[in-house]
């Protein structure tokens, strides 16, 4: 039987010999004896799309050229899904459970201060005063949002804090790069499509949640960032998103301002998702030991030992598992995109897993459904992969403790605030005071997390625009407060408050800057003060 795999090689430099061994008659000892099928081309990727029996997919991975032979996403029954959290919190203020107008993102103040007020929690006193300043905004920055599609005319993305002065979010043309990215001719990418389909309003609604805490204006943190958007859930371009994103790093022209090239930060709060049903598992690889499940499959007491007992099926009634899916094919690209430049980030996910890291104990731990191997450590194709900055989320409790639906382990590089916090909404929601059209609400993920560091780091990219991928993990590993996080024993698969190996590190955003051995003195990065009046929105100077 034929199914579609997907092709990864170790060096683009030997795509063209490959694609005429694999597209020609005739084989060596790895390659099919007969004209292989192409159902995907990927011109500037190492990866290509075959049609090959599961026996010519084993044999093809001996060669010295091959990275990874993998059933592609379709094949295996992935979803694309938002890393947003099961159930949808609305209301709740601050750090509470109702939303009003006046509410902040409450991880800016979090994050900006370094430490946990005495008793400030959903659980305690739930609101705060403060004024943060910020003096940088994340100024000739692209960020883009890899998402739902996002609404241009939304308050919060506007030029001004008041909603006035014109929107920032550029509705690039990714299609026009359709004869290099696709072999195909330039077309026009299809936002208003996306956008007014109400089949993906649970999409876009995420995408402008996501959007509005990395750059939005008074709930976010680049708050004169250029916004770029690009639709995340289509399996058609769903593997072409890093593609096109490194071609538009690659031509854009230098800035006549900075004098140098916009750097291009990627927020992904998105992952790959399978849903297996537990009583046809049919074997569990835990350590190095094969497990054969009995007749009724895999028992809860065996799912919480072997790590399959995530925070969204631990219960003993639980008759599915959500698993993530690492992609060895776009794991290539994230590396690509980040050896050419492109700062990408992360979400952890959402299921309560641990995430071990290559080498580690756990990472080869596998389930068998459908003859498919699911490696269920690895975590998330977008999250977790080498140098991209993989990122936990912190609840709303006065002890600071990592949120229970967040994926842990040592895999994760920080921890930021993602429970409850509020941004732009496309559908519902508190009206947004500026233009009731428009929607402010709160929700909680890893993908609200993330967004959180995805607009410190364009803040910062804006005095070092020429910040690389490591330098960049440097900076937030470097300045995250330590030891901060509440930390629950023992350590256990089935703990879903304990950190599980991961570092006890919280986001922190710092005045000075140090990187690499070079310390550069009296760099206003931000600034940050408290006092006892109440302002309804943080204080902002702008510089030029």
């Amino acid at each position: 039987m034929m199914r579609e795999y997907v092709v990864t090689l170790k060096n683009f430099e030997d795509s063209q010999q490959f694609y005429y061994d694999m597209e020609t008659e005739g084989g060596n000892l790895f390659i099919p004896n007969r004209t292989v099928d192409l159902t995907e081309r990927r011109p500037i990727s190492r990866n290509t799309h075959y049609m090959l029996t599961d026996e010519e997919a084993l044999q093809l991975q001996l060669d010295p050229r091959v990275e990874a032979v993998e059933l592609s996403e379709k094949e295996l029954g992935l979803e694309i899904r938002p890393m947003e959290y099961l159930t949808d919190q609305t209301g709740l203020w601050n750090k509470s459970s109702s939303t009003i107008a006046s509410d902040l993102n409450w991880g800016i103040l979090r994050v900006f201060e370094g430490i946990q007020r005495t008793n400030w929690g959903s659980d305690g006193t739930k609101n705060v005063t403060g004024t943060v300043n910020f003096t940088n905004l994340g100024r000739n920055v692209d960020v883009v949002i890899v998402d739902g599609i996002i609404n241009p005319s939304h308050p919060e993305f506007a030029v001004n804090p008041d909603g006035t002065g014109g929107s920032r979010v550029i509705r690039y043309n990714w299609y026009q790069h359709n004869p290099v990215i696709k072999g195909t001719a330039a077309g026009n990418y299809p936002y208003d499509a996306l956008f007014n389909n109400t089949t993906f309003d649970g999409f876009n609604d995420h995408g402008a949640h996501v959007a509005g805490i990395a750059v939005g204006n008074t709930l976010g943190w680049a708050r004169a960032a250029n916004i770029y958007n690009m639709y995340a859930y289509s399996q058609e371009d769903g593997n072409f998103h890093i593609d096109y994103i490194r071609h538009f790093h690659s031509v854009k022209p230098v800035n006549p301002i900075t004098g140098v090239k916009n750097p291009t930060i990627v927020n992904m709060s998105y992952t790959l998702s399978a849903t297996l049903t537990i009583s046809q598992i049919t074997k569990v690889v835990f350590r190095g030991q094969t497990i054969i499940p009995s007749g009724g499959g895999l028992t809860p007491a065996q799912r919480q030992q072997y790590g399959l007992w995530g925070a969204s099926n631990a219960t003993e009634a639980a008759t599915t598992l959500t698993l993530y899916n690492r992609s060895a094919a776009r794991d290539a690209d994230l590396l690509d995109a980040i050896n050419e430049g492109v700062i990408c980030l992360g979400a952890a996910g959402n299921e309560g897993l641990y995430i071990d890291v290559p080498g580690g104990i756990d990472y080869n731990n596998a389930c068998v459904f459908n003859n498919v191997a699911y490696f269920y450590h690895r975590g998330p194709s977008q999250g977790a992969p080498p140098r991209v900055i993989c990122v936990g989320s912190i609840d709303v409790s006065k002890f600071d403790n990592k949120a229970s639906y967040s994926n842990t382990g040592p895999r994760i590089d920080v921890f930021s605030p993602g429970t409850q916090i509020i941004s732009a909404h496309k559908t519902s929601g508190m009206p947004d005071t500026r233009n009731p059209e428009f929607f402010l609400k709160k929700l909680s993920g890893t993908s609200m997390a993330t967004p959180q560091v995805c607009g410190l780091l364009a803040c910062v990219l804006e005095i070092f625009p020429n910040l690389k991928q490591d330098e960049a993990m440097e900076y937030i590993k470097k300045y995250a407060v330590l030891n901060q996080i509440y930390e629950t024993t023992p350590k256990s698969f089935s703990n879903f408050f304990s950190l599980n190996g991961a570092d006890n590190r919280y986001l922190k955003a710092r005045r000075e800057r140090e990187l690499s051995g070079v310390v550069h003195p009296k760099i206003n990065f931000y600034q940050f003060k408290t006092n006892s009046q109440v302002y309804p929105r943080p204080r902002i100077r702008r510089y030029g």
